[in-house]
């Protein structure tokens, strides 16, 4: 089944260690770091997830798109290749000091 390929594909896809979050403005939050495609082929650039979380309650969810998660010179860009880290940096309309917990999701395209 194609659905179930492409599904097990992304589980070979993940954000690196050097995910930062940091507060841009007292009402702004930007987060950034990479993803890695460690499937022998490339592919889809998928959409990211942010769950913020106060006190292990859902406060608030986010899911963005590959243009509004890529560093500029990525940008336009379809597919991630194999092996190769993709940069991402974006920022959100929330306080640093309004959610205690954080996650990102990778959401299959």
């Amino acid at each position: 089944n194609y659905y179930d390929i492409i599904s097990m594909s992304y589980l070979f896809l993940s954000c690196t260690e050097k995910l930062k979050v940091k507060r841009v403005d007292a009402q702004k939050t930007q987060f950034s770091g990479e993803l890695i495609n460690y499937h022998d082929t490339s592919l889809p650039l998928p959409d990211l997830k942010v769950i913020l979380k106060v006190d292990g309650e859902v406060d608030s969810t986010y899911q963005l798109h590959a243009n509004e998660y890529l560093i500029d010179s990525l940008v336009g860009i379809k597919r991630i290749p194999k092996n190769s880290p993709f940069k991402f940096k974006f920022s959100l309309p929330v306080s640093r000091k309004s959610f205690n917990h954080y996650s990102l999701e990778i959401v299959q395209p």
